[in-house]
């Protein structure tokens, strides 16, 4: 992973606080002085664990889209194959139809 940047310091925090302030203010919004919380400003060690966390969801989302994808084939397979099995049923049923016709017909034949 590449190097994590440094921390903001004091001056740039206080740009931010101000930055926060003027868009507040602009919008007709009064904050007095030193209400707005400071910008939260990470240890080495929490930027790290960060990075780790960012890794680690990125990877997770991954294997998630990979799932949601085999979940999707394999629903699709089961549909087709339930569709080839009504296909399937509704010849056997037309041949057992049309062979209990073909015997019935034969018994009316034969009892002449």
């Amino acid at each position: 992973p590449a190097p994590a940047p440094p921390a903001p310091g004091p001056a740039v925090a206080a740009q931010e606080r101000q930055k926060a302030a003027n868009l507040l203010f602009a919008a007709g919004v009064s904050v007095p002085e030193g209400l707005l919380p400071a910008p939260r400003v990470l240890t080495p060690a929490q930027v790290l664990r960060r990075e780790e966390l960012l890794a680690e969801l990125e990877k997770k989302r991954k294997a998630e889209r990979l799932l949601r994808g085999q979940k999707k084939t394999t629903g699709k397979q089961v549909r087709a194959a339930n569709e080839q099995h009504e296909e399937i049923s509704s010849a056997h049923e037309g041949l057992v139809r049309s062979l209990k016709e073909t015997i019935s017909e034969l018994k009316t034949l034969s009892l002449t």
